[in-house]
């Protein structure tokens, strides 16, 4: 009796395995519990995933926007970039930097501001003055061209000298040019002439050339004033200054030979200072015949 009950039930088990439900295979739980006994500490089964669909992928972050300032290896003149090789003394810079002007006398080198040799300015020529490209250095500098800190020449007045840059009207440019017309002149002869007054005449040697005025007959003073021989022409400021110079007064004794009354060097100082006349120091003049009482002239820019 226990056997066939027994075999009773494993037939049932046997013929329940291969039941298929709606099509799919039943699944039986072979654990050792009936049927609603699993215990409750077990652990769930991996849940399958929904049958909903998809949610879209969300878009793309937008690329960052390029600048002058990120890409220009020159300057950048708003966002417009101006390459090292377009550079102007106006547009210069580097690396993306916002284009700028130079400062007067440079020129832009590779982006870079730099002092321009080929132009006069305070950087090239700080000493002298400008004339367009050309500087004047302090020993070049005339009435012409008269200046300091590279800054524009300034014109002094006709043959004013030029001292440290700046214009000196009281003295004469060392290069200044002038007419040279004697005044009055006085003597005293002594053994010079004895049947009667001395017949004066001056000459003047200057760089080797000797130029002499017409006499006055019988007169210890004379106003050469009115000579035509004057004005004497082409005489430089350094002419009076240098000691090159000969001044002389002669005494005309035709057709015997003439007497040296006195000569000697003019030693003007330098610079030299305008005047409206020049009298020659007595002592200038060593005495030969007579000596030299006084004697002045007058110049004029030519």
């Amino acid at each position: 009796m226990r056997i066939d009950a027994f075999n009773k039930r494993l037939g049932r088990l046997l013929v329940a395995s291969t039941v298929v439900v709606l099509g799919v295979p039943a699944c039986f739980d072979f654990g050792g519990y009936s049927e609603g006994e699993k215990p409750n500490n077990g652990s769930g089964g991996v849940g399958q995933p929904g049958t909903g669909g998809q949610g879209a992928g969300g878009t793309g972050g937008s690329g960052g926007t390029e600048t002058c300032a990120s890409t220009c290896m020159g300057c950048c003149n708003g966002e417009a970039c101006v390459s090292t090789g377009s550079q102007t003394a106006s547009t210069c810079g580097v690396d993306g930097a916002a284009c700028a002007p130079c400062s007067p006398g440079e020129a832009c080198v590779s982006g870079t501001c730099k002092p321009d040799p080929g132009l006069c300015s305070s950087q090239t020529c700080p000493n002298g003055c400008c004339v367009g490209s050309i500087c004047y250095e302090p020993a070049d500098q005339d009435w012409y061209a008269c200046g300091t800190g590279g800054e524009t020449c300034a014109m002094c007045d006709y043959a004013v000298r030029c001292s440290g840059g700046t214009c000196d009207p009281s003295h004469w440019s060392p290069t200044a040019q002038f007419s040279l017309r004697m005044g009055v002149v006085t003597v005293s002869c002594g053994s010079c002439d004895t049947w009667s007054g001395p017949d004066p005449y001056v000459c003047m040697t200057v760089r080797g050339t000797t130029v002499c005025s017409h006499y006055c007959k019988d007169y210890s003073t004379c106003d050469y004033g009115a000579d035509s021989t004057f004005p004497w022409t082409h005489f430089k400021a350094s002419d009076f200054t240098s000691g090159d110079s000969i001044f002389a007064v002669w005494d005309s004794d035709w057709p015997d030979s003439d007497n040296k009354i006195c000569s000697g060097p003019m030693k003007f100082p330098q610079p030299f200072a305008k005047s409206a006349k020049y009298y020659i120091d007595p002592s200038w003049c060593s005495p030969g015949e007579g000596s030299l009482v006084s004697a002045w002239f007058t110049l004029d820019p030519e």
